[in-house]
């Protein structure tokens, strides 16, 4: 009679020890999803937040990403380190060049310098960069002409009469011109009067 007791208590004892593996087993699993989950939850944060720290794509008040009309060329570059000439050392003009950034988000924007000043802001292909009025590349003639007071109208001085010019003042120093295309906003530059080059700095 003893022998099947112990026979009975070492078999409970396995299904014991068995079970107490298969809850060793799942907690050990189940510790490593919270941890996948929790690193998961930490990098997508970190995502957010550098996303969210270069800020929205928004010309307001003279400024982009902190950059403002009429500080000097080499405060720009601090505020935006990956900063660089378009133009080779030997070639460019020290009066007047320009910088722009190879970052996604900045492409097809660029800051002009003269004597040593950020002058202007062109936006020449962004089409995510708007003013804070909301208008960018692809709103419509109507649009700046509902957003913007006294605009003055005048012709492309390459399209003819496929083409216009909406310029509107902005600030007793600052103002902005957008060129149209068949009434659609094709670029834009807002500044001091570096606007009306219109051929870059000539």
């Amino acid at each position: 009679m003893n022998w099947k007791l112990n026979i009975r208590r070492r078999g409970n004892n396995n299904i014991s020890a068995y079970v107490r593996k298969l809850l060793q087993n799942s907690l050990r699993k189940e510790s490593i999803m919270c941890l996948i989950t929790l690193l998961s939850v930490i990098f997508i944060s970190q995502s957010l937040l550098a996303t969210e720290s270069v800020g929205p794509s928004i010309i307001k008040n003279g400024s982009y990403r902190g950059i403002k009309i009429g500080i000097s060329a080499p405060e720009a570059s601090k505020i935006l380190k990956s900063l660089e000439s378009t133009e080779h050392p030997d070639e460019r003009d020290s009066s007047c060049y320009y910088l722009q950034t190879p970052d996604k988000q900045d492409k097809g924007l660029a800051f002009m310098i003269v004597d040593g000043l950020v002058a202007r802001i062109d936006v020449y292909e962004n089409k995510k960069v708007s003013t804070e009025k909301g208008i960018r590349i692809g709103s419509t003639k109507a649009d700046v002409m509902a957003s913007y007071k006294n605009v003055r109208v005048s012709p492309h001085p390459y399209l003819g009469g496929a083409g216009e010019y909406l310029e509107a003042k902005l600030t007793e120093k600052i103002g902005i011109i957008f060129e149209t295309e068949k009434d659609i906003v094709s670029s834009f530059r807002l500044g001091d009067d570096s606007i009306h080059f219109i051929e870059g700095c000539s």
